[in-house]
């Protein structure tokens, strides 16, 4: 992927309060004796760049050596108010076309999880003849229901997503709704996507 036609900037969305975590800054809760944000990472490690969408624990972070990145301050649109506003944040800061997401918190994901999401886009791109409307990204489908959370998108959508923050919505499939992507099926794994919420979760 590096240094293709088809440049990828990774995004792990560690942005969140951790309310449901007692308050804990859920990337750095250890999960079978490694903190979460590893897990995510490793998923990310052939993009050509990647970003830590955090609101918190800057020093913590700053040990993986890649760039951070804060919610950005929007009128009228609180920071860590959801994980619509990280992908907002990341989308604008995103150096390549397509950003792909992952967040800190299912670490059971599968091993090719990154390259499995992309190839139905890429062979989409190589494909294409201009008569269709442009897919806009993928999303993970996972036999049930569509995993908001994971996905990958055009850095173009970042103004779409704006104006629907800005009529005060926040929940992550009503915004996909509007766009054109394509659903990848993960149903075989549906197992793996599952997210670390609490403590007990760790325990």
């Amino acid at each position: 992927m590096k240094q293709s036609q088809f440049s990828v900037t990774g995004v792990v969305l560690a942005g969140g309060r951790g309310e449901r975590m007692q308050g804990q800054d859920k990337g750095l809760v250890l999960y079978n004796g490694k903190p979460l944000i590893e897990y995510a990472l490793s998923q990310l490690a052939n993009t050509n760049h990647i970003l830590i969408n955090h609101n918190r624990s800057q020093q913590e972070y700053e040990e993986y050596g890649v760039e951070l990145i804060q919610d950005n301050p929007l009128e009228g649109i609180e920071p860590q108010s959801g994980p619509l506003v990280g992908i907002y944040t990341a989308l604008k800061a995103a150096k390549d076309d397509w950003v792909l997401f992952v967040p800190c918190d299912t670490p059971e994901l599968p091993k090719q999880f990154a390259d499995r999401l992309l190839s139905p886009l890429k062979s989409y791109i190589n494909s294409q003849d201009g008569s269709q409307k442009p897919r806009q990204g993928a999303v993970v489908f996972d036999g049930d229901f569509l995993q908001p959370l994971h996905l990958v998108l055009h850095r173009s959508v970042a103004d779409n997503l704006l104006a629907f923050l800005r009529t005060g919505q926040r929940r992550a499939n009503a915004w996909l709704r509007s766009l054109n992507l394509i659903q990848v099926d993960f149903s075989d794994v549906k197992s793996q996507f599952k997210n670390i919420n609490q403590i007990q979760d760790v325990i």
